[in-house]
């Protein structure tokens, strides 16, 4: 092979740039040998301690009021409403039913238009009385008959005939009758009566609508008494009997304590919740607890020590989708150590243990769900 002068200058600065790069290459690697690996530091996290408590002591539950007794008041019929009871205002007039207007037992509330219901009595009753001229003369036929026929001057067939006439219209007095009684019901239903003392929660209707069979029309409730019903974890059962003296305060009310009685103790959980009902009866003649307040009720339960950390400490176990677990904190290692439980009843924002760590151990509250098992953390608070 030839090279010439110019050949050879270029293989040389070619040479050259290769030992360069040879040489760059081999700095950089003694570069990373030297840089330590890259460490993620550790996780801020806030921490409380496991406690042992009697949980179960004292405890208050939130509780709603409703009504001793509700009812929806509906037509049963349809028409055109005629009246509507009315009481005294504010200014002494009076003025159709509004919320929070008494009313009496067996007080008319609202008519419909019964000009149709009378007109078909009427129709009912003129039908019975043909059928009952008709049954007297069918009556007198077969007496006669049934002399001819005992004296031996008539035959059988004429006999059947009259016997057979006679309970046709006993028959039709039988069906008229009914009808008069439907009917009669009938014209009752376009008048709506309170069944009980009690206070207008609401009225769906207004003078001269048109209503169909079924439409709601008010809504009434006994005060006189009202029930405050709240839900219990099931720890709490055996300590609650219906009878039971429970305080009911209603912080609307200034925190004015009521004294309440256990009226009844539901006998299965709630399907969501898994809390068991209670309802608490609280006497109130002069009507000053109100449908909807929020009341709470102060119950004495079980004195033994159990574990409790708060709520938000316990996450779900990763090697175990239907398992819970809390982190541990190892202060001196500065690490967190999954740790299993086993989940009792949730009272208010902390949970009951029934395993798992001991009183005292700290558990990671803020920043459980951002760490695992030796994860590197440090304590914030």
């Amino acid at each position: 092979m030839i090279v010439t002068g110019s050949n050879h200058g270029r293989l040389w600065r070619f040479a050259a740039m290769g030992t360069l790069v040879m040489v760059a290459l081999l700095g950089l690697a003694a570069c990373s040998e030297d840089t330590p690996p890259f460490a993620k530091p550790p996780t801020p996290v806030e921490a409380a301690a496991v406690e042992a408590t009697p949980v179960g002591e004292s405890l208050v539950y939130s509780a709603s009021l409703i009504p001793n007794e509700r009812v929806e008041m509906a037509f049963k019929v349809g028409g055109y409403v005629k009246d509507i009871a009315t009481a005294p205002g504010p200014d002494g007039r009076p003025r159709i039913l509004q919320k929070g207007d008494k009313v009496a037992r067996d007080m008319i509330l609202a008519a419909l238009r019964d000009d149709d219901y009378q007109a078909a009595l009427r129709k009912a009753s003129a039908a019975r009385d043909e059928e009952l001229a008709s049954l007297r003369e069918a009556q007198v036929n077969f007496d006669r008959y049934q002399t001819l026929f005992n004296q031996k001057v008539v035959a059988k067939s004429e006999y059947d005939k009259a016997k057979e006439k006679l309970d046709y219209y006993k028959a039709s007095v039988d069906r008229t009758t009914q009808q008069i009684e439907e009917a009669g019901i009938q014209l009752r239903d376009t008048v709506l009566k309170s069944p009980l003392d009690a206070l207008v929660l609401s009225r769906s209707i207004e003078k001269g609508t048109l209503v169909a069979s079924g439409t709601l029309a008010f809504v009434l409730a006994d005060l006189s008494t009202v029930k405050a019903v709240f839900g219990v974890p099931d720890f709490m059962l055996r300590f609650i009997t219906p009878g039971d003296a429970v305080p009911v305060t209603v912080e609307a009310l200034g925190n004015e304590v009521f004294p309440g009685t256990v009226l009844a103790v539901a006998p299965s959980a709630d399907p969501k919740s898994r809390v068991f009902d209670v309802e608490v009866r609280i006497v109130n003649p002069d009507l000053r607890l109100k449908d909807g307040m929020i009341a709470s009720a102060r119950l004495s339960g079980d004195t033994a020590s159990r574990l409790v950390v708060p709520i938000n400490a316990v996450v779900r176990d990763t090697s175990d989708p239907k398992g819970f677990m809390v982190y541990v904190i190892d202060e001196a290692a500065g690490k967190a150590t999954a740790r299993k439980v086993i989940l009792g009843d949730v009272v208010g924002n902390r949970a009951i243990l029934s395993e798992g760590p001991a009183p005292g151990e700290k558990v990671i509250t803020t920043g459980a769900t951002m760490v695992h098992d030796g994860a590197p953390v440090r304590l914030i608070k």
